[in-house]
């Protein structure tokens, strides 16, 4: 990722940048009613349908970032050591538990959508496993961190804003509040993370992480698309792990505060590639 480089959008850019992606969702969701009438199965329709929804916006930072005045810069900055990738899984899943909470206190999921959830994990492990924890965290985070967040840094956006902003957005493409909640939440870690060190790569090591965990509970067939971590455990545990996790969250921000790859300051302000 270090030699990749993006388009830097203007902020008419973005508003374009959205266009585009809204037509890769229609060219997505085209593509997949037509597999659905031609009898295929759910778990391929999805490992085709989805790099869809990026093909064009992709297609369009190409484009933009090829043109002789546009502004260019690396997707990603820096070596990451060992520690630095233990850190960020371990906040990743301290994180996850504790937004459990929040996703516990929304009215009952609908059962059309729950249905929709499990449709979208049933089937082949592998195929699942290449849609969900592959595909997604490098397409997503390229998406949200490498573009959005990125470019609200470069255009003077302040770091929090523009965090809250990109997470906002990550929420969004989720489709739906129960699954839009806990993006939220993971997208603001991942934007600060992004923030902090300037790289991409350990942004898609945590959105594999959260995933791969989510595609690993899909499988035991005891839950629900719409279970939670506070409904299946006895509430002493809940609340112990829960307490866990945040001593483990405010650990892991202190030592990305004092283990930068880069300075934080100057994160939105990588060099150009051109």
């Amino acid at each position: 990722m270090q030699k990749i480089k993006t388009w830097l959008p203007s902020w008419g850019g973005f508003l374009l940048a959205g266009l585009f992606f809204l037509l890769g969702v229609l060219l997505s969701s085209l593509v997949s009613v037509l597999l659905v009438s031609k009898g295929w199965a759910m778990d391929v329709i999805m490992l085709i349908s989805y790099p869809l929804m990026f093909v064009p916006l992709l297609a369009l930072v190409l484009i933009m970032g090829n043109l002789p005045k546009s502004r260019t810069m690396y997707l990603d900055r820096g070596r990451v050591s060992l520690g630095h990738c233990l850190v960020v899984v371990l906040l990743t899943l301290s994180l996850g538990f504790m937004s459990d909470s929040l996703s516990s206190l929304l009215p009952p999921m609908p059962e059309d959508l729950s249905r929709a959830l499990e449709i979208a994990t049933e089937g082949r492990f592998w195929v699942n496993f290449l849609s969900v924890c592959i595909l997604a965290p490098i397409f997503e985070e390229w998406l949200c961190r490498g573009l959005v967040l990125r470019g609200l840094l470069e255009r003077g956006c302040r770091n929090w804003i523009a965090i809250l902003l990109s997470g906002f957005f990550f929420a969004a493409i989720h489709g739906n509040l129960w699954q839009g909640l806990p993006a939220l939440l993971l997208g603001c870690l991942f934007g600060y993370v992004y923030y902090r060190t300037g790289s991409l790569k350990l942004t898609v090591l945590m959105h594999f992480i959260n995933n791969f965990v989510s595609l690993l509970f899909s499988q035991f067939g005891s839950f629900e698309a719409d279970d939670t971590y506070f409904s299946i455990l006895p509430a002493q545990w809940y609340w112990l792990i829960f307490a866990c996790c945040a001593l483990l969250l405010v650990l892991g921000i202190r030592f990305l505060e004092r283990h930068n790859i880069v300075d934080a300051e100057n994160v939105g302000s990588l060099p150009e590639g051109k």
